[in-house]
């Protein structure tokens, strides 16, 4: 039988290793997100794409697409938020 102590902390420990592999299977995931909205957004066929589309081509809600599409450097259109795009790369002189 295990002590109460032990209990506890094999408990946490599990948790903690399952907190571990939550976060690096997210990661990943979201790395895989990002260069699915890079490539749909560098195609082009397509200046602009729809906040729906985006999100449902890599099966994310708007919120998290929303949040991927800002870390991977894109932006809404000026007159329909809705579309987005990637922001031009600043020239080089």
């Amino acid at each position: 039988m295990w002590d109460p102590i032990s209990s506890a902390v094999g408990g946490a420990v599990r948790g903690l290793l399952s907190s571990v592999a939550t976060i690096f299977r997210e990661s990943r995931q979201d790395k895989r997100r990002k260069e699915r909205l890079k490539a749909m957004l560098s195609s082009p066929r397509f200046e602009f794409r729809s906040l729906p589309q985006l999100a449902a081509s890599i099966g994310a809600d708007e919120v998290a697409t929303k949040h991927l599409l800002l870390e991977i450097g894109a932006r809404p259109s000026e007159t329909d938020p809705g579309l987005w795009t990637l922001k031009p790369s600043p020239m080089r002189h």
